[in-house]
């Protein structure tokens, strides 16, 4: 399992462009990778709507589980997408 925490710097939280970004990419990998908010935890597979029902606001802190067989790979993606995007 990987893990890595990440605030949010964009000014406008998530919003469809970088939902949809971040769904598509994990929908590459096999291994589950799920985005905890507060007492949230949603899949990063689960949809653009899931993701943007958390209500991830700007200089929020989050953090993206990452658990099976290609998770290394999935972790390096994700990670540049999250930090460009959010």
């Amino acid at each position: 399992m990987r893990k890595f925490s990440h605030r949010i710097k964009n000014k406008e939280g998530l919003h469809a462009r970088p939902a949809g970004a971040l769904l598509t990419a994990a929908k590459q990998y096999a291994c589950e990778i799920n985005i905890i908010y507060k007492s949230k935890q949603v899949s990063l597979k689960s949809g653009v709507f899931a993701l943007m029902a958390l209500g991830l606001k700007y200089d929020e802190d989050i953090s993206i589980q990452f658990n099976g067989i290609d998770e290394d790979e999935a972790f390096e993606q994700i990670q540049k997408l999250v930090i460009e995007l959010l």
